[in-house]
């Protein structure tokens, strides 16, 4: 028996092949130890590879990271095809699968990689006076646990120390947009919420997600620290060279100031007072100033508040215990 032109051949004379019914065969292979631990490393476990090659091509937003897929094209040798509708789609399943894999793979991979990027759920308010003792209980032993169970993963509290606005700020991470946005529109969310609203006042909340230039990984807890945000818009039309100045000027003379951290760069998608926040990050406030002493530092904020920035103000923060590795946080 042979296959020619797509069409089963019969060598042999005297065999009727309709006449016959359905050909059947039985084997069996048993593939060596060929497979890893990671997802799909089962699937076409044999040393009978074939060759393929994938082209992808992508859009990416250099201020958030974000991946728009514009096109993908697969070529691969898997010798005449029989049925062409299954070998297509097996090609369609593996472009899939791979583009799954390098867009939302392995977590703790891509994190050592910088590939996840949280986004925040910040909260800010003033404690009504009088207030303090029930305000002390009901967060601790309820708003914070319960809007963990949410998937809104606190990891700082601060108090605003220097600066505009209501004095206690709660950060809040998850993976991705789509969680929080489902999450602050459940309704538990906002039962939880009005309960918070009967002890606090000048209540305000954002949405932020990172710029792909400045903060890469997920956020962790802020334990013992402060920080010094600033606060801007962009000015109409300044968007390309806004970004070229962060990463070929800013960045690299932050980098060379050895005790401050740039933490997060930010896009504020909901609420908040300004279009962008820039994070930094110092274990001593002593060194706060050191930063708005030095010149580098001073040179390249001139040159954003002069050429890119409008509305711009800033603020020192200062961690609360309260945030810190709390007992229910796993």
């Amino acid at each position: 028996m042979d296959i020619k032109n797509g069409i089963v051949v019969f060598e042999k004379e005297g065999v009727d092949f309709p006449t016959r019914g359905v050909i059947i065969g039985n084997g069996a292979y048993k593939p060596g130890e060929l497979g890893g631990k990671y997802k799909g490393a089962t699937v076409g476990t044999s040393p009978a590879y074939g060759c393929s090659a994938q082209v992808v091509e992508v859009t990416v937003d250099e201020e958030t990271g974000k991946v728009a897929v514009d096109a993908m094209k697969d070529a691969h040798d898997c010798g005449f095809a029989i049925n062409r509708t299954n070998v297509e789609w097996q090609m369609r399943g593996s472009l899939s699968m791979g583009l799954g894999e390098a867009l939302h793979g392995d977590e703790g991979e891509r994190e050592e990689i910088g590939g996840i990027m949280s986004v925040l759920f910040t909260q800010s308010w003033d404690v009504i006076q009088d207030r303090d003792h029930e305000y002390t209980k009901f967060i601790m032993d309820a708003y914070l646990p319960e809007m963990a169970d949410m998937g809104l993963i606190p990891v700082g509290g601060y108090y605003m120390e220097v600066g505009f606005g209501p004095r206690i700020i709660a950060v809040f991470s998850v993976n991705e947009m789509e969680e929080v946005l489902k999450t602050i529109t459940d309704k538990k969310f906002k039962d939880l919420l009005q309960q918070l609203k009967t002890i606090v006042f000048n209540y305000r909340g954002s949405v932020l997600e990172p710029t792909g230039a400045v903060k890469r990984g997920k956020y962790t807890i802020q334990k013992g620290v402060w920080k010094f945000n600033q606060y801007y818009d962009l000015k109409p039309g300044v968007k390309k060279a806004y970004a070229d100045f962060v990463i070929n000027e800013h960045l690299p003379v932050m980098d060379k100031i050895s005790f401050v951290e740039v933490t997060g760069g930010w896009n504020v998608v909901l609420g908040g007072v300004s279009e962008i926040i820039a994070e930094f990050t110092f274990k001593d406030p002593m060194d706060i100033g050191r930063l708005l002493a030095n010149e580098e530092y001073r040179r390249i904020t001139l040159k954003l508040r002069n050429e890119f920035a409008v509305n711009y103000m800033n603020r020192i923060l200062r961690s609360t215990e309260r945030f810190d590795e709390p007992r229910w946080f796993k």
